[in-house]
């Protein structure tokens, strides 16, 4: 059957068969879909809805399970996590580029890049340790405040390689020692 003219229904609809429409869907109401039948790829054609061009959404999308987008994300408002962003392997994952770095980062109560590349703290002294024992530092450091060594290991006289300081090079002192 054909029909030229637009038509009515005062009750539901039932197919029992598939619905092809040849062009648009547009609902007034809700559209409601049951199938709890999971996707596996972004053409499967099993899933309960498979959208093959964009989608926009005019208001907040919620999502209640995990997501798996295949392409970039962009985000132009605040991004909020509730738990952890997390790599898919041990060191698989970046934040930024040589050429798009992040401005500033603030973790627990580290601060990193708030104002002219300085690493601080919220509260608290920033304590640098590492799992080898060593800390180096392959530039020049400057030294603002009081330096203490707690060190008190003793050196063997004529062994620049014992002691609470070691200095491979010279030493200048402005005052006195």
């Amino acid at each position: 059957s054909q029909f030229d003219g637009p038509i009515t229904f005062n009750g539901d609809v039932r197919m029992n068969k598939k619905l092809v429409l040849n062009n648009e869907l547009r609902v007034i109401g809700k559209v409601d879909f049951q199938s709890t039948t999971d996707a596996t790829s972004c053409t499967d054609a099993n899933a309960a809805l498979r959208v093959a061009g964009g989608v926009a959404i005019g208001k907040r999308l919620f999502v209640c399970d995990s997501t798996d987008i295949n392409g970039g994300l962009d985000v132009a408002g605040v991004a909020t996590f509730q738990t952890g962003i997390i790599p898919d392997t041990d060191e698989g994952a970046y934040i930024g580029t040589a050429n798009k770095p992040w401005s500033e980062a603030h973790i627990d109560e580290i601060v990193i890049g708030e104002t002219n590349n300085t690493v601080t703290t919220a509260t608290g002294n920033l304590i640098l340790d590492s799992n080898a024992g060593t800390v180096d530092i392959n530039d020049q450091l400057t030294v603002s405040g009081i330096t203490k060594f707690e060190s008190n290991q003793d050196n063997t006289i004529g062994n620049v390689n014992t002691g609470a300081v070691q200095l491979d090079g010279g030493m200048g002192i402005a005052l006195n020692l």
